[in-house]
């Protein structure tokens, strides 16, 4: 909540470019005062940043204290007048906890009672993420005439293909009735479903006229499209997903992202933004060769396969998160969240995480990718490894080392065939600090780096000079260079004849 007068609210949400604020719903109770506040509190939300509805907040006392008919109305009010689908509530509204709530103090939810509206908050939520008359863009009206504490907001969808008429009974303690003029919600002759009882309802119409009888408390969501309830009941029995429009709003966001990093800033008025978000959600691999067919620029992270590796993270890469169901990765270094996201689901199945490049550390940079995978059975929680890489450019590796520098610390000679072979050697020569150390091993899989077959692991040796020998040992190393894939160890090997 930013707090003070509207023009307040106003100032921060542009100038400070906040996205959303707390809406003044939950403290006006009357007719009256919902009149007077919801058309500007509309305005703000479409003109300088969304205004969330929340039923119930720490700053009143809990809705159910009044009564749970009460709290079922004042949840639905903020549901239904929100923008967006933008409401929420405190805690325990849904199980109609009626403590205060201090936020100094551990106040009881009532969790789990038995008498809940757990069933009449999903079901709004549902209403919410499949009805059009919800969606950005739609028309919000209040219509309601002549007397009574009753709201009527006719809802319509953007392209006015749909509409929605809400009724409200501000009253939890007496009967009510509210009124409007058909010209502004003609009454259909086979009368309304009520989306929310799944009940029929019709009106008493006297010329221009109609009204609806309402029960105390009582709140309708009346249409006149019996497939509305049809999708609304088939979203419920859905798995869980995003809303159609949000995940078509986040892949263009994500591929706009790209375009961005790959082209900079740059007039996308000719671009085809649904195009974009197509092919990103049929292909995230090739969508970034598409935009950048010199590389691709892209490292790819696969759950749960990659859980036991550390992987590399260039600069200037993207990182490509998949897992066959969805989930929330946290990208984590220091303490600090660098980067948080929820996975959008691909076109062929599997859920997907775009995630930019990041910002090029100095030196090598440890991260953890801290994934929550919700699947269908329960949330597995787990933990990946990822390395940032700093810029190649600025980094330096010594080709020779003397004596002294040998001796410093555990320096290593990496050499590879691109074939799978691999030099792996301390420059100490016959040191082992590592089980993977060898002079000769081998990686025997095509498609991934997996435990090397080890063939040999060093090597000893002996000079043998008239009749003496004398064995190879790093007491004896002077020096090593690096010639290209291979490595060069120069001994001084004293002989005596005394």
């Amino acid at each position: 909540g930013l707090g003070g007068k509207v023009e307040t609210t106003r100032a921060l949400l542009n100038i400070a470019n906040m996205n959303w604020a707390y809406s003044e719903l939950f403290q006006n109770y009357d007719r009256r005062q919902l009149e007077a506040y919801l058309p500007p509190s509309l305005h703000t939300s479409e003109s300088d940043g969304l205004l969330m509805h929340f039923a119930e907040t720490h700053d009143n006392q809990r809705l159910a204290a009044h009564s749970p008919d009460y709290a079922r109305m004042r949840t639905a009010l903020a549901a239904l007048c929100a923008t967006r689908g933008a409401f929420g509530f405190a805690n325990g509204v849904e199980w109609w906890a009626t403590q205060k709530i201090d936020v100094h103090q551990r106040t009881s939810l009532n969790w789990g009672h038995p008498h809940n509206q757990v069933a009449a908050i999903s079901r709004l939520n549902s209403l919410l993420s499949v009805h059009p008359a919800f969606f950005g863009g739609a028309q919000m009206r209040l219509i309601q005439q002549g007397t009574g504490n009753s709201l009527a907001l006719r809802r319509q969808s953007p392209d006015g293909a749909a509409a929605l008429l809400i009724l409200i009974n501000l009253d939890h303690a007496h009967p009510g009735q509210v009124s409007w003029q058909t010209g502004d919600a003609p009454v259909p002759s086979q009368g309304w479903l009520d989306l929310l009882s799944e009940k029929t309802v019709s009106a008493t119409v006297n010329g221009d006229w109609a009204q609806v009888n309402l029960k105390p408390a009582e709140v309708l969501c009346l249409s006149a499209a019996a497939e509305d309830l049809t999708r609304l009941q088939a979203a419920e029995q859905a798995h869980p997903h995003l809303p159609d429009l949000i995940r078509q709003q986040c892949l263009r966001e994500r591929a706009l992202e790209a375009v961005a990093f790959y082209r900079g800033m740059q007039d996308v008025s000719d671009l085809d933004l649904e195009r974009l978000a197509e092919d990103l959600a049929a292909d995230p691999r090739r969508f970034c060769q598409q935009l950048n067919p010199a590389g691709g620029n892209l490292v790819s992270w696969q759950w749960p396969r990659d859980l036991r590796r550390t992987v590399m993270l260039p600069p200037r890469h993207f990182l490509l998160i998949s897992a066959p169901a969805p989930f929330r990765v946290q990208v984590i270094a220091a303490a600090c969240v660098l980067r948080q996201e929820d996975a959008l689901p691909l076109a062929a199945g599997g859920y997907f995480v775009l995630l930019p490049p990041l910002t090029t550390p100095a030196e090598p940079q440890a991260c953890e990718l801290q994934l929550t995978v919700y699947q269908a059975a329960r949330a597995a929680h787990a933990v990946g490894q990822l390395l940032l890489l700093p810029d190649g450019a600025r980094l330096t590796v010594p080709t020779a080392l003397a004596r002294a520098e040998l001796l410093d610390k555990h320096q290593l000679i990496l050499g590879t065939n691109g074939r799978g072979g691999m030099l792996r050697a301390g420059v100490i020569w016959g040191a082992l600090r590592s089980r993977y150390d060898a002079l000769l091993a081998g990686n025997l899989s095509r498609d991934f780096p997996e435990d090397r077959r080890i063939m040999l692991t060093r090597c000893r040796a002996w000079l043998v000079y008239g009749g003496y020998s004398q064995d190879i040992t790093v007491d004896r190393e002077q020096a090593f260079l690096r010639d290209g894939q291979a490595g060069l160890w120069r001994f001084q090997v004293p002989f005596s004849h005394g």
